[in-house]
């Protein structure tokens, strides 16, 4: 290892499951030892790390690709163990504290100690973890932290990227045209109403009647959104009247919900529209009457981000993600709103990780929220 770093192997506490089922059954808090880095390697310390559909998707056992499972070595003051599994978490940012001496460069660019990086790729070890041992070559780093927060970076390798791309890669939009989402108080559908706006585009919000319904159309009203509706109202006479007199045309539909809600949005859809289903909240089927199809020739497919990164080269991801962080710096885009859940405390002055029946009872209590939330492991 180089400069900064040692050849005392990683203890991490981590989140892990070693088989699918309920997030009671499954999820349990270890602290394990991650091993001497490798010369290509580095150690990260992970700051923030977001609780996103997909790690709960993977944690049921419903999401399209598995994490493959290693043999983890379990620490306690009883005995060592091993554990076959994987740690979860799909997204996060941390800061390397170690770096092999062969761990010169990342996707996008040299890598030093005291960098920010995003893991790109997890393999088995994923981002509800104090600590990582990754490969250098898998994780972005950003150099310029300048205008940046850890947290408002956090969101931007699911939701920013996922909602920026959404925009840009279904189908040919111009200045002018319309957008209709449903979830858009989501962290995917925050960020599309603002990049749509720096676009050119408008959209259409469709969220819940809920009890902060007021509340939440001046929020989103705030990052840009031209027109907020009720799920109950897309199926009424005057919203159609209403939508079909817009001086733009409505090409694509955003379904993050599925079943009758993604029908409805659809439905709104000019002659030739698209939807696109990036998420699945419900787990309902998509499915559109077949007037629809024969008579307005509405397109259905599906969007998933890691088809963007398959097709497309790093140099390309980082233009993207470059521009991202650019909207962050200047202000023209916000972060989503996250509420992040402390897993440390203070002891004698300083910062703790908490213990292992706390952290646990704080991930139960995450998966199972309402609102978006995430973790922070660190104050940074």
């Amino acid at each position: 290892m180089s400069a900064s770093s040692s050849s005392i192997s990683t203890t991490t506490r981590a989140v892990v499951m070693t088989k699918p089922g309920k997030y009671e059954d499954v999820l349990e808090v270890y602290d394990i030892d991650l091993k001497q880095a490798k010369d290509n390697q580095i150690v990260v310390e992970m700051l923030f790390a977001s609780v996103n559909p997909s790690d709960t998707l993977r944690i049921q056992g419903i999401y399209p690709t598995k994490a493959e499972k290693t043999d983890l070595t379990v620490l306690s003051d009883s005995e060592i163990k091993t554990v076959n599994g994987n740690i979860i978490g799909f997204e996060g940012v941390g800061r390397v504290i170690e770096k092999g001496k062969l761990a010169t460069n990342a996707i996008n660019d040299t890598i030093d100690v005291g960098d920010w990086v995003i893991p790109l790729d997890f393999s088995s070890y994923g981002s509800w973890s104090t600590k990582l041992v990754l490969d250098a070559s898998s994780v972005v780093v950003v150099k310029n932290k300048a205008g940046l927060t850890p947290e408002a970076i956090c969101s931007t390798k699911v939701n920013a990227l996922t909602a920026y791309r959404m925009l840009l890669d279904i189908v040919n939009l111009e200045k002018g045209d319309y957008v209709i989402q449903n979830g858009a108080n989501s962290g995917a559908g925050q960020y599309l109403i603002q990049f749509a706006r720096i676009f050119g585009y408008k959209t259409i919000n469709v969220i819940r009647d809920r009890s902060n319904y007021d509340e939440t159309v001046s929020f989103l009203k705030d990052l840009g959104a031209d027109i907020v509706l009720k799920d109950t109202d897309l199926t009424k006479k005057e919203t159609f009247e209403y939508l079909s007199s817009l001086d733009g045309k409505i090409k694509l539909a955003i379904n993050c919900i599925g079943g009758k809600a993604s029908e409805a949005l659809a439905t709104h859809l000019t002659a030739g529209g698209t939807m696109a289903t990036y998420g699945a909240i419900t787990l309902d089927v998509v499915s559109l009457p077949a007037p629809l199809f024969i008579f307005k020739d509405i397109r259905l497919q599906g969007y998933w981000l890691n088809s963007f990164f398959a097709k497309n080269t790093p140099k390309q991801w980082m233009e993207t993600w470059d521009h991202i962080f650019d909207l962050l710096r200047t202000g023209q885009v916000k972060a989503q709103v996250t509420k992040y859940i402390d897993m440390f405390e203070s002891e004698n002055g300083k910062d703790v990780i908490i213990g292992i029946d706390q952290f646990r009872s704080k991930v139960i209590d995450s998966v199972n929220s309402s609102v978006k939330v995430g973790f922070r492991f660190s104050k940074y």
